[in-house]
């Protein structure tokens, strides 16, 4: 499992393109979001758990809540019993999990993310994500209101780094079963000088408050931190074996979103993109590319082209 060549520049989606007979999305592959994701990572009809620390995420449907994940002690996904998904627990808890942080001095309780345009949440819907404090959540968490517009409600983690700022694993598997991984670290810099007030990063804006400026001041940095690197993509692996497993598919593409905390534990906070095929359609590769430097068999792609084989250690460089 190889990690990018410092120099490979930003992917595109002719890394996935290049899998279909045509020049567009071709019938061999199909792209997912954020929910797509998020609605595998607990089954009722499957014993098989994600091991993985996300933060307590509540999903909507039409206004109301239907599913609220979280981490067990035992470090895997688990969901809360239905009766206690309900919009005065989510207020209760996630207030108290954010005041639970001395880091987090600006009072953010929780990430809250919107539908796209015209209500969209299909596959490839995007969805526009706001930081809320305890007292704009009340407000929009409370009988009677319109929630209609709402797709999740997650937990606030303070990022070590500080608001906002988050690690990306980038993970491409070709037609032949060759991985690739690479680590970036979003940020928000600097203050635009147009403007009076001091930069706040657009998520942590309204919608009615957000300006165009605000969305300028995004920096993608190299990683330089290899502890952290390895530990983002090993999480970002096992997140792919699991979408598999569960998802019946082939990982070909997984974006994912982490957030290192001040007690340096890293948390899934999102997926910007999974793009699956048919297991069956991508070829298994020789032996000397089943894992780093041609090492042991079973370190690499499984036999059905799929990241099953994959062993989240040292592997990854």
């Amino acid at each position: 499992f190889k990690a990018w060549d410092d120099g490979a520049g930003p992917l595109t989606r002719l890394d996935v393109m290049s899998m279909n007979s045509g020049s567009g999305p071709g019938p061999e592959t199909r792209s997912h979001g954020w929910l797509w994701v998020y609605g595998l990572l607990w089954r009722a009809d499957s014993d098989f758990r994600c091991e993985l620390k996300i933060p307590d995420t509540v999903l909507f449907e039409q206004g109301e809540p239907t599913r609220w994940l979280f981490t067990s002690k035992e470090g895997v996904v688990m969901k809360r019993r239905g009766q206690r998904t309900t919009i005065a627990q989510i207020r209760e808890h996630f207030t108290k999990l954010a005041a639970a942080d001395p880091m987090n001095v600006n009072g953010y309780v929780a990430v809250v993310r919107r539908r796209g345009e015209n209500g969209a949440m299909g596959q490839g819907a995007a969805m526009q994500a706001h930081v809320f404090d305890g007292e704009r959540l009340a407000a929009v968490l409370r009988d009677g209101t319109d929630l209609t517009g709402i797709a999740s409600v997650q937990a606030y983690v303070h990022a070590k780094g500080g608001t906002a700022t988050r690690f990306r694993c980038e993970v491409v598997v070709d037609r032949a079963g060759r991985a690739a991984a690479r680590v970036s670290k979003l940020v928000y810099m600097g203050s635009h000088s147009t403007r009076a007030r001091p930069f706040v990063p657009p998520a942590a804006l309204s919608a009615g408050e957000t300006d165009p400026a605000d969305a300028m001041p995004v920096y993608v940095l190299k990683s330089n931190m290899s502890k952290v690197n390895d530990e983002v993509r090993t999480a970002t692996t096992r997140l792919a074996r699991y979408l598999e497993r569960q998802g019946r598919c082939a990982v070909v593409r997984l974006t994912a979103d982490f957030i290192l905390d001040s007690k340096d534990e890293l948390w899934l906070t999102g997926v910007e993109e999974a793009v699956t095929a048919a297991a069956s359609r991508l070829r298994a590769p020789r032996s000397r590319s089943a894992s780093v430097g041609g090492g042991s068999a079973g370190g690499g792609v499984g036999g059905d082209g799929s990241l099953g084989g994959l062993r989240p250690s040292t592997q990854l460089l």
